[in-house]
């Protein structure tokens, strides 16, 4: 038997460094192969540093009725137009003087990677709070930077924040206080100055601004997450008060949140049918919060799905709320059904969750006398 024949190892020519048109750029070519199976290498060379570019290389097979020097103008030719598409490619966006300048910049970040503009780490946003602030940016602040274009000043800015402010007011969520209405603009600036920056990073034509509320109430960087047990106590008798009044659905959410530590919109979104009793104690399982005065289904985060222990003090505020409201008519099946933070007067209909917290902070409602 004849011994295998050894395989031929493809040749390697020496590379040669190439000029082109453009100064930046050098093709380092290599002949690969033998043969029939013979192809040119090339790739862009960084006339500085010496270093390769990425995304530049071309392999092009040589072929008997051409020259190695076509070939190798060929190659050098191709190499150049990646490098010129590279750099058009990564040259900062533009944008032209025109009406809805900041909201047009916005609408294409949104469309090409909207999370290019997403704060992430430790303190950064979910998907509900990112959401929120591209609408309130959409709707409120950049339709009124467009009205000013590139010529917008610090006066502008302050213009627009007394009017988004005055907005805030004028709303229920304020409960009629200039403070609230401040501090809410506050946080939605901060945000949407944050967008507005990262907007900046893509297209650098937009003026530098600061869209930061810099002056009345600061924002409130972390809330107390517990209150002292003397202001528990306190606060639970009062809720106990008001059970058996008009504001006895939004005192019986706020007890939910002060003895489960469940959110505003959470406690919100409960009905009584929810709750499953085991001897003096009960559970809930937090599946449902509101949202603009309906029931929905997502919560903030996916740790918010949980079971959570209802203790006996808030079961008698439940059979408290529960009393009143057969005695208002209801059956076991209809009070089964209802939402336990009703409008004020109406227990068949949900409120919303800024109500319960305006209980909490202005207890306007401590005084009034019974249904």
């Amino acid at each position: 038997m004849n011994p295998k024949s050894k395989k031929k190892t493809p040749e390697k020519s020496k590379p040669e460094l190439l000029p082109t048109v453009n100064p930046e750029l050098l093709v380092k070519v290599s002949r690969r192969g033998s043969g029939d199976n013979m192809y040119l290498v090339g790739y862009g060379v960084d006339a500085r540093t010496g270093r390769k570019i990425e995304k530049t290389t071309v392999k092009r097979k040589l072929h008997t009725p051409e020259s190695l020097k076509s070939v190798t103008s060929t190659v050098v030719y191709q190499v150049q137009q990646k490098f010129s598409a590279l750099q058009a490619s990564q040259k900062p966006k533009t944008i032209t003087a025109s009406e809805g300048i900041y909201s047009n910049a916005l609408k294409q970040a949104i469309s090409e990677d909207k999370s290019s503009l997403q704060k992430g780490g430790k303190r950064g946003w979910n998907d509900e709070t990112f959401h929120k602030t591209l609408v309130y940016c959409l709707n409120n602040v950049f339709p009124r930077l467009d009205r000013y274009g590139f010529e917008i000043c610090e006066e502008d800015i302050h213009t627009i924040q007394e009017e988004l402010i005055q907005k805030a007011y004028d709303s229920k969520c304020s409960n009629s206080k200039r403070d609230d209405a401040e501090r809410s603009v506050a946080a939605q600036l901060y945000r949407a100055d944050y967008v507005y920056q990262r907007l900046r990073e893509q297209f650098p034509d937009l003026p530098r601004l600061d869209l930061k509320l810099d002056r009345g109430p600061r924002i409130q960087t972390e809330q107390c997450k517990a209150l002292p047990d003397k202001v528990r106590v306190m606060l639970a008798r009062l809720l106990l008060r008001l059970l058996p009044t008009p504001y006895g659905g939004q005192a019986l959410a706020a007890a939910f949140m002060l003895f489960c530590g469940l959110r505003t919109s959470e406690a919100a979104g409960v009905v009584y049918g929810d709750i499953r009793r085991s001897g003096a104690f009960g559970s809930l399982f937090v599946c449902r919060r509101e949202q603009n005065g309906e029931f929905v289904n997502t919560l903030k985060t996916k740790n918010a799905y949980r079971n959570v222990v209802l203790p006996k003090i808030l079961m008698d505020f439940l059979d408290i709320r529960i009393d009143r409201l057969k005695n208002l008519g209801f059956s076991d099946d209809q009070i089964s059904k209802l939402p336990i933070a009703c409008a004020s007067g109406n227990p068949e209909t949900l409120t919303r969750a800024n109500a319960v917290s305006a209980l909490v902070r202005e207890p306007r409602a401590w005084h009034y006398g019974s249904m």
